[in-house]
């Protein structure tokens, strides 16, 4: 979900990273999180604004079989599963911590 803290996971190139997730695309099962997977883009010059060229640090998509959640008590990645409260509302639960 947006704005959860994961940890890249896996045979990826930045395995071990933490960030934050910025975007989530379901339908290409895919998310952008951030400071991790970065490339850098160039923008090109614009005389009729008077800009020059440059070069911008973005981040790229990552399939989300590749990032875990990170536990909050324990900072470290974990699975988890899904609960049902006293009252009825459906809440995430860590596997490791509970």
């Amino acid at each position: 979900m947006k704005g959860d803290t994961v940890q890249v996971i896996g045979n990826h190139p930045e395995r071990g990273k933490q960030g934050i997730v910025k975007e989530v695309f379901k339908a290409k099962d895919r998310v952008i999180v951030e400071g991790v997977n970065m490339y850098s883009k160039r923008i090109p010059a614009n005389e009729a604004l008077g800009t020059s060229a440059h070069s911008v640090d973005k981040e790229k998509t990552i399939h989300y079989s590749k990032v875990n959640l990170v536990d909050p008590e324990t900072k470290k990645p974990t699975r988890f599963r899904w609960k049902f409260l006293e009252d009825g509302t459906k809440v995430r639960m860590s596997t490791k911590s509970g």
